[in-house]
């Protein structure tokens, strides 16, 4: 779409993605080659989550995402796959924990299908989050990563 029209002439000033992996390579490619000018933000979530923000933008980042749960509703830990009881340090890769509480519903520490490095709060969303978010590896061969 990016190559048959232009987004800017057309109105718009952002986009959101998700459904799929990002990584920093896909990130630097879509802010500067995609749709340069356009504010590009990377999504991650689902029915449990509801939507997890990404840190904003900042090119010293070296196009990195990172991820904060949209607090209270959703909490991230980020552990040791092999002993889910065991979280790991800022920047230790490990797997994605969520926590949800809705006045409806609760889910304790539920393991997601992703992993990532933990991630320490920044200005904008004091809490922790994960970077480098990706399919835990255990479930390569048994999960199809993608929109659908």
């Amino acid at each position: 779409m990016c190559e048959k029209v232009s987004l800017p002439k057309m109105g718009i000033t952002g986009i959101f993605c998700g459904g799929t992996e990002m990584n920093a390579q896909f990130n630097r490619f879509a802010r500067e080659e995609l749709v340069p000018g356009i504010d590009f933000v990377p999504t991650y979530g689902n029915t449990l989550m509801g939507l997890a923000s990404p840190k904003p933008f900042d090119p010293a980042d070296n196009y990195a995402i990172t991820y904060y749960p949209p607090l209270p509703r959703a909490v991230f830990e980020i552990v040791n796959p092999d002993n889910l009881d065991e979280k790991r340090d800022y920047d230790e890769r490990g797997r994605v924990l969520l926590t949800t509480l809705t006045r409806e519903f609760f889910m304790p520490r539920f393991p997601e299908r992703d992993e990532g490095f933990r991630a320490k709060p920044c200005e904008r969303y004091p809490w922790d989050g994960v970077r480098d978010l990706g399919l835990y590896a255990a479930l390569a061969d048994s999960v199809t990563v993608g929109v659908y």
